[in-house]
């Protein structure tokens, strides 16, 4: 038998202390996020107060608010500071496991309160699709601009259309141009209408570049915002997974508390059941460490790298989305995208495509300097060149 179907039979006997050394080995055969070819992924490597916070509280049951109460008071400090941060200091909220789960949860919540129906533009995150599938909530598609924005006046006319309650998601830092769509505009043409923002990405960072960029209102400073979803395992620099949901309507947050009163609390927070208190106390710590003055500095340089990147690409003939966040999709009007992924992966580079307009998608998060931007660029252009040079000897 291969040393590759024996791994895959549960073992006889242990391995003991050796497991040690086995899993140093595997973990050196795959990239990690926060590496310096790492420029696809949202996500950088964890602060280290916020991985020691993970792992202190790892062992505690965030599901358990009653006998660990550390825990839980970790979870609503987390979410007032949040509120306060987003423009709704009295909001209520659940810690998650990241952007999908908060998608799915605020479609429940909606759901239950009476709303059916959901309106999403085009960019959405594709957890958006997947959860109103589980759902079996209508989900109705809203036209984007040349950036993936959103058009508002299509939501509105979308909106018109569709019978019985309807809920509008939007997002604040898409997935392949990071731009924020224009909540208060959707909200004064459909003013009626409960909005949910995925702020997953951009809700970590669009409060602390406002010196730097002009960027639309999406938070509970806007009447019609009724929840709003964050990652701590992205912006937030904790280690996966580490999310946050925020309610500002108690109705929609009592649709996800639940009865449990075999663990004594009574109550159970959220569609999971146990899961660890490691989630929170992460993001808890990285907010203490940070504060506002230390996420400000964080991401007005991620933003300056940005717009260098963007300035270079441009100097060399590419297309690259304008960094209204620190992201963005590079086209070249000569080359497909996914050749251009895989030549760039097979050098080492992670990167992601931005299929919507065919190309590539980096993301420049805080382990990302301008020598990491310039080293990439240069391969960048090495594969352009060898690219249209095979074209041509074909």
């Amino acid at each position: 038998m291969s040393r590759r179907m024996e791994a895959r039979k549960f073992p006889a006997k242990g391995l003991g202390e050796k497991v040690f050394e086995l899993l140093d080995e595997l973990s050196e055969r795959e990239p990690e996020l926060g590496d310096h070819r790492s420029l696809g992924p949202m996500m950088s490597a964890p602060l280290p107060v916020s991985l020691k916070a993970h792992m202190v509280f790892l062992r505690r049951n965030l599901n358990d608010l009653h006998w660990f109460r550390v825990s839980a008071d970790l979870l609503h400090e987390t979410v007032a500071m949040l509120g306060d941060l987003l423009g709704n200091p009295e909001a209520r909220g659940i810690s998650t496991y990241g952007g999908s789960e908060s998608n799915l949860t605020a479609l429940y919540a909606l759901r239950e309160a009476g709303y059916e129906n959901v309106v999403v533009p085009r960019s959405a995150h594709a957890s958006v699709f997947k959860a109103c599938r589980v759902l079996r909530m209508c989900i109705f598609i809203a036209d984007v601009d040349e950036e993936l924005r959103v058009v508002p006046e299509s939501v509105r006319a979308v909106a018109r259309e569709v019978e019985g309650g309807s809920v509008i998601l939007l997002t604040a830092g898409n997935t392949e141009t990071g731009v924020i769509d224009d909540v208060r505009a959707v909200h004064d043409l459909v003013p009626d209408a409960p909005i949910f923002v995925d702020a997953a990405f951009g809700g970590l960072i669009a409060p602390f570049i406002t010196g730097l960029r002009k960027l639309p209102d999406f938070d509970f400073r806007i009447d019609g915002v009724v929840a709003l979803s964050l990652d701590g395992h992205k912006a937030g620099l904790t280690p996966i997974p580490s999310g946050m949901l925020l309610f500002g309507r108690e109705d929609l947050y009592d649709n996800v508390v639940f009865e449990s009163e075999y663990m004594g609390s009574e109550k159970q927070l959220s569609l999971l059941w146990t899961r660890t208190a490691a989630s929170v106390a992460s993001l808890w710590a990285s907010i203490k460490y940070l504060g506002r003055e230390g996420f400000e500095k964080t991401y007005s340089e991620c933003i300056r790298v940005a717009d260098y990147a963007y300035e270079r690409l441009l100097s060399e003939g590419f297309n690259p989305t304008r960094p209204e966040l620190p992201l963005m999709c590079i086209r070249h009007d000569e080359l497909p995208g996914i050749e251009l992924l895989w030549r760039l992966r097979k050098m080492g580079w992670y990167v992601y495509s931005c299929p919507s307009l065919g190309g590539i998608k980096i993301t420049i998060m805080p382990h990302i300097t301008k020598e990491v931007i310039d080293a990439f660029i240069d391969d960048l252009v090495r594969v352009a060149r060898d690219i249209k040079a095979s074209s041509v000897n074909s």
